[in-house]
C-alpha cells in the first residue's frame, strides 16, 4: 500500500517468484509512471492507481500487506490498519514500515531537524492546523502501530536509522 515510486517492488517480485503475484497500489499517477518504469522487467509486478484506504483487491486473496512511509498520510490509520487485517485475513501478515522522531536519547537532539523536515514536505492544509505537522504524524503512528498491535497474534519491531524508521510486523490473529 503506498507503493510510491516502486522502491521496494523488485525486491518483492523476486522473493514472491514467478507463481506469485505483487500488486503495487498507490493514488498518485506521477509516482506510478516512474514504479512502472522501474517493474517493467518484472511480469509478476501489477500496478494499480487506487486509495490505499479502500484497496480495489479481493478479501483473503493477498497473503500480505506492505505499507512504506504511509500510515501517517491517513485520518484514522487505525480503522485503515484493521481494514488491512481483514483484507489478509487470519495467517496474513501485516508490515508498517514508518519515519517518526527517534526516542533513541543518543540521537534526540536530531528531533529538530525531523521536525523541519515534516513541517517542509506537509501537505499545505496541514501547515494551518493547530498544532504541529510532527505531534500529527507522531499521534498517526502510534494509532496505526497499535491497530497492527492489536489484530496480530505474533509482532514483531525494529528501529533504523538512529531510530527514525520503525518496522512493525506481525500475523493476524
Amino acid at each position: 500500500m503506498g507503493c510510491g515510486t516502486g522502491a521496494n517492488l523488485s525486491y518483492l517480485a523476486e522473493r514472491v517468484g514467478p507463481e506469485g503475484t505483487v500488486v503495487g497500489i498507490d493514488f498518485s499517477p506521477g509516482v506510478l509512471a516512474v514504479a512502472r518504469e522501474r517493474v517493467r522487467e518484472y511480469p509478476n509486478v501489477r500496478l494499480v492507481r487506487a486509495d490505499a484506504t479502500r484497496p480495489p483487491i479481493q478479501k483473503h486473496a493477498p497473503d500480505a500487506v506492505l505499507a512504506t512511509f504511509v500510515s501517517g498520510m491517513f485520518s484514522d490509520p487505525a480503522a485503515v490498519v484493521s481494514s488491512w487485517a481483514d483484507l489478509v485475513g487470519p495467517g496474513g501478515r501485516l508490515c508498517l514500515v514508518d519515519l517518526a522522531e527517534t526516542t533513541v536519547s543518543t540521537w534526540r537532539t536530531l528531533n529538530p531537524v525531523f521536525r523541519t523536515l515534516v513541517r517542509m514536505t506537509a501537505p499545505p492544509g496541514a501547515r494551518t492546523m493547530r498544532g504541529s505537522p510532527t505531534e500529527m504524524l507522531n499521534e498517526r503512528l502510534v494509532a496505526a502501530h497499535r491497530a497492527l498491535e492489536s489484530r496480530c497474534r505474533v509482532t514483531h519491531r525494529r528501529t533504523h536509522v538512529l531510530g527514525f524508521a520503525r518496522i512493525r510486523a506481525g500475523v493476524v490473529a
